[in-house]
């Protein structure tokens, strides 16, 4: 099963986000996967093709990091064309937290999933919501479309982490649940 873990949008959220999508949509009207509005989350850490009978244990190992950590809140940054405007390969919203928390769920959970033979990421965490995967390059003026959108200035509270089953299918990936991980709310 391919696994990940993510903070997942609560629904008024992703319908704040999709309003932007929308817009974007309306001036990129073909080249760009967009993902759908139930499919927005936080990504946090992808896990790839994991054989069933590590799932007990990866949930273990990730409830004993969630378990020590407070929830905290994000925020929304710029919309972002990645890896730039000349070779696009993705479009996502940047997502910003400036206390740390994040981070450091991140290299605790990276070292405890490294200790039963996940390999460590290469980057650091770069907490991001993809909005769209670029399928061919348009000659697109990406600066004047996404100053178009409007600024989301809710901040985003995580109180928890989810880690979803992704099954990609011909018509776009379907996400299940496997598990929550509650942060530590003491």
């Amino acid at each position: 099963m391919r696994l990940f873990l993510a903070i997942d949008f609560p629904n008024r959220i992703k319908k704040r986000i999709y309003e932007n999508v929308s817009i974007l949509k309306s001036y990129i009207p073909k080249g760009i996967k967009w993902v759908e509005e139930e499919n927005l989350h936080i990504t946090f850490k992808f896990l790839g093709e994991v054989q069933p009978s590590l799932l007990d244990e990866i949930c273990n190992s990730v409830q004993k990091i969630t378990d020590r950590f407070p929830p905290f809140k994000t925020k929304f940054g710029k919309i972002e064309v990645v890896p730039n405007y000349h070779n696009p390969r993705v479009i996502w919203y940047d997502i910003i937290e400036n206390n740390q928390v994040a981070q450091n769920i991140f290299k605790e959970i990276e070292s405890n999933l490294n200790a039963i033979g996940f390999e460590k990421s290469h980057r650091s965490l770069k907490l991001h919501s993809t909005l769209g995967r670029i399928r061919f390059v348009q000659n697109i003026e990406w600066e004047k479309i996404i100053a178009k959108t409007q600024k989301i200035i809710k901040d985003v509270p995580c109180s928890k982490l989810t880690l979803f089953r992704s099954q990609l299918t011909p018509k776009g990936p379907i996400y299940t649940v496997e598990k929550i991980f509650l942060l530590n709310r003491k």
